[in-house]
Formats: C-alpha cells, structure tokens, sequence
C-alpha cells in the first residue's frame, strides 16, 4: 500500500503499512556526527535550509535553520525517517537524550514528534527552553508522556511503528514546528532512560 499523508501542511509517503515499519531503532543508538554524515537528518525536500554539520573545537554536531518567514524552511524542524524508525516497544527505548545548544538570537522550546504507522501525530510534552546564544544542555525527553495532536492511534501503537522522529521548536505542545527565525545544534542523538522526578 502506498499513500501519502497530509496533515498541517505535512505530507509524508507510507509504504506496507498493513505490515508494519521495519524496526530500525536499537535498544542503545546514537547519532554523534562524527563522521561529518548528518545521518539522515534533514527538512522536507524544498527546503533551502537543509539541517548541515558543523566542525567545532575537535567536536561535529549538525546546524540547523529556519527563516520564520513563510513557506519551506520556515519553521525550526528537523527529521528522521531511517534509524529513528521502527519499534520503539520492542527496543525497550522509553526516552531520547540529546545534546542541544542555541546559537541563534531567539528562544527556541524544544520537544519531539512522532508519527505513528496511521499517521497519528504526537509530541512530547517535555520541552526545554533553549534561551538565544545558550550553551550545550543536555536534556532526556520521556517518549511515554505524549500528547495526540492528531489521529486516534492509542500511543502504545505509534511507539510500535515510529514512522518519523522529529527535533522542533514549538512554545506549545504540537507536532508542527513554531514559525521563527533561529539556529538550533544538536549532538550525541541517543537512547536513554528517562530522567528521574
């Protein structure tokens, strides 16, 4: 079965999914940009503002943009459709760490997005507030404690067959990305086990 989903403005294409998405994600993964790959990283196909990697002080981490004007490139998001796939439930991956750093001159409140196998849109309702010219934060977002957006797969089901994992600003918990002009690094994408309290 192919089809293409269309939803806020985003359409993604999903292939066999009375079968099931192929389980990419491991019980223990990272994404260190060493390699100067930005691993499968990246905006929709029109964007002008392709997510990159940047070398800094020995370290590789990858940039991404937006513009906060309008049409593609706009928004602060970057996806993955490739390792970050897959069953989620069956890896026993219950949280995300990653490294984060704002390096542009807005607040950016970052969280992610999951699309599940029907197109179900959740996001997490961890955020953290990148404030303009911060540092690197580590920061553990809890992927149990989602919100639906859109759909009404249960979120056992969507964590059974991720479809796509986005990293986006968004100051309220939402799948699409806030339209802003900012410039987010992310490094060290892993699995984790969520922080306590």
């Amino acid at each position: 079965m192919n089809r293409a989903l269309c939803a806020q403005g985003v359409c993604v294409a999903v292939f066999g999914m009375a079968t099931g998405v192929a389980s990419a994600i491991s019980s223990y993964q990272i994404d260190n940009f060493e390699s100067g790959d930005r691993a499968n990283w990246a905006n929709g196909p029109s964007s002008p503002n392709q997510p990159f990697t940047v070398e800094e002080d020995g370290n590789v981490f990858v940039r991404n943009n937006s513009t906060g004007t309008s049409g593609p490139g706009s928004r602060m998001v970057l996806f993955n459709r490739a390792q970050w796939s897959g069953n989620y439930n069956a890896a026993g991956v219950t949280a995300l760490t990653m490294d984060l750093r704002n390096s542009g001159e807005t607040d950016l409140y970052i969280r992610l997005g999951l699309l599940g196998q029907t197109g179900t849109r959740t996001a997490t309702n961890d955020v953290i507030e990148l404030a303009a010219g911060s540092d690197w934060t580590t920061m553990t977002f809890n992927i149990l404690d989602l919100t639906v957006i859109v759909g009404e797969e249960p979120i056992s089901s969507v964590l059974s067959g991720v479809l796509e994992l986005r990293i986006l600003s968004a100051e309220e918990v939402d799948y699409q990305a806030d339209n802003i002009a900012g410039t987010l690094d992310v490094d060290n994408i892993r699995t984790g086990i969520p922080a306590p309290g």
